[in-house]
């Protein structure tokens, strides 16, 4: 029975190839475009999970009400996620950063080798928050120091031809700034929202850009991780104005979001809000 079936298709195939060949094509290309889609999809919705160990991650950002509108920052004062930890026992590790767009590819040199980087800045509980698996380097020390820079195991092979035994060796930063290594990670994958090459320490920010320290300024993002059992509105109702109370501004109030969902319900550029990626 079914060899008749498959006899009479094949000739009815066979009589009209072109006919044949527009289906065959058509359905091919629906099959390539679902398989697409369904990768992208997949892709979105598995964003900054860090393959399940996200859970706990949060972003401090602000709700700024000004002439009766509302705005939502993802900006910050510099010494809000170092104040929070001090002060709010559901936080087990915060730290604040100053993210690549903020700069131009840094130039670092190694011998006669000048090489462009995207680099940060951020607190020394990083590595601490961010699950990126370290090759080199115990995670809460790698920013200990205001000299210590820990590069991607991509840029040591630019920059080394090697990953291994780098702890120690110097990089200089912009032709005149000396940093010395203190660990090499594994470069994030194109699920994590955070993209870059090297990060320095947030305490050497402060030297030279002074004003990450004032209450008064806002740039820094603030990233904590949460204690297991922490009832985040509870938490947002504890914190909701700290920025008021140091910075004296009564409109702004202070909330955390789970990190994971930040690329795909709020996105955020330089403290403007341009929508997610649920939109997509």
């Amino acid at each position: 029975m079914f060899q008749n079936t498959f006899k009479i298709a094949w000739r009815n195939l066979v009589k009209d190839l072109q006919f044949t060949l527009l289906n065959v094509l058509g359905l091919a290309a629906g099959l390539a475009c679902f398989l697409l889609i369904y990768l992208w999809v997949h892709q979105q919705l598995g964003m900054d999970h860090f393959g399940g160990k996200g859970s706990q991650i949060y972003q401090v950002l602000e709700q700024r009400n000004s002439a009766g509108r509302i705005a939502i920052s993802d900006e910050s004062p510099g010494p809000l996620s170092e104040t929070l930890a001090k002060e709010r026992p559901e936080i087990k590790y915060a730290a604040a950063v100053a993210p690549p767009d903020w700069f131009q590819k840094f130039t670092l040199s190694v011998g006669d080798k000048d090489l462009k980087a995207a680099g940060q800045y951020a607190g020394k509980d990083y590595f601490q928050i961010f699950p990126f698996k370290l090759l080199a380097g115990n995670k809460s020390q790698v920013l200990a120091d205001k000299n210590d820079i820990v590069i991607s195991d991509q840029l040591a092979k630019r920059l080394f031809n090697t990953t291994q035994n780098l702890i120690g060796k110097p990089i200089l930063l912009q032709h005149h700034e000396v940093f010395v290594v203190s660990g090499v990670f594994q470069h994030p994958s194109d699920q994590s929202s955070q993209q870059f090459d090297f990060v320095l320490s947030f305490e050497y920010l402060k030297d030279i850009m002074g004003w990450v320290t004032s209450w008064n300024n806002t740039g820094p993002h603030h990233f904590l991780l949460l204690k297991k059992g922490t009832h985040i509105r509870a938490f947002n109702q504890e914190i909701a104005s700290v920025v008021a109370k140091y910075s004296g501004d009564t409109t702004r109030t202070a909330f955390a979001i789970p990190f994971a969902k930040n690329s795909l319900e709020n996105t955020f550029v330089h403290g403007a809000r341009t929508g997610g990626d649920w939109k997509m």
